[in-house]
């Protein structure tokens, strides 16, 4: 007969060990098992605790100095934008209204008084939106360097072009990237709601390289100059100053 064997919860936890005479198993219909407790319930519940340790949370403090140029910042883009409210609005307002038509960024190279509005209303709008988004005066001053260099080395190479191939193309082209300027610096002032809203910065870089892309052609140069030009000067600057915001 088989032996009874009480159940216990607890054995669970422990191995089942089979007598430890092989001969008898399994042709043997008497065989019995030994149940090994050599691991006791505290040995397991010790095995298995979970060791939690705090983790200390990073707390920006701003210097003296840092405060001093953060209210400085804020001071003048106040003044500036009471100075300068009727230009920002014209500027932005004409910068939305020539968005999808080459002739209207035309229209508002060949006027003084909307060129001038257009300067202003970007000056003021890329400013006020990297100060929105990076709060610290040290990453704003630095973003802000790294923006106006960029926008210099690429004009200069722009004026470069020009003189070369004797036209003012690449010049009008730099003046009109200031409209899409404009409309990009609102959407990214978007990120301080929802920091996934500044990818709407994608649609008015879209929107400028397909207008460059209409003047270019219109002006009789060829698909593959676009592409070199479009890679050396438009894509790999705007991937490496992207990559420095990120």
């Amino acid at each position: 007969m088989l032996q009874d064997v009480t159940y216990n919860p607890l054995d669970s936890l422990s191995p089942i060990r089979v007598d430890d005479n092989p001969e008898l198993f399994p042709h043997v219909a008497g065989y019995t098992y030994h149940l090994d407790r050599d691991s006791s319930i505290t040995q397991v519940w010790t095995a298995t605790k979970i060791q939690t340790e705090a983790v200390p949370s990073r707390i920006e403090v701003m210097t003296p100095a840092e405060k001093y140029v953060d209210m400085g910042v804020v001071i003048f883009l106040i003044i500036f934008f009471l100075v300068a409210t009727e230009r920002i609005v014209e500027g932005l307002a004409r910068a939305v209204w020539a968005a999808f038509l080459p002739k209207r960024h035309e229209d508002i190279d060949n006027e003084m008084a909307l060129r001038s509005s257009r300067n202003i209303s970007a000056f003021f709008l890329l400013p006020t939106a990297l100060f929105a988004v990076f709060r610290t005066p040290e990453k704003f001053l630095l973003i802000l360097a790294v923006c106006v260099i960029y926008f210099a080395v690429k004009y200069g190479i722009m004026a470069i072009m020009d003189y070369v191939n004797r036209t003012s193309v690449f010049k009008f082209t730099g003046r009109m990237g200031l409209d899409y300027v404009i409309i990009a610096s609102v959407l990214l002032l978007t990120a301080r709601i929802n920091p996934y809203l500044s990818l709407l910065c994608i649609i008015p870089a879209l929107l400028y390289l397909i207008m460059e892309a209409i003047v270019l052609l219109k002006n009789n140069f060829s698909v593959f100059f676009y592409i070199l030009y479009l890679c050396s000067l438009e894509l790999l600057p705007a991937a490496l100053l992207f990559r420095l915001l990120l």
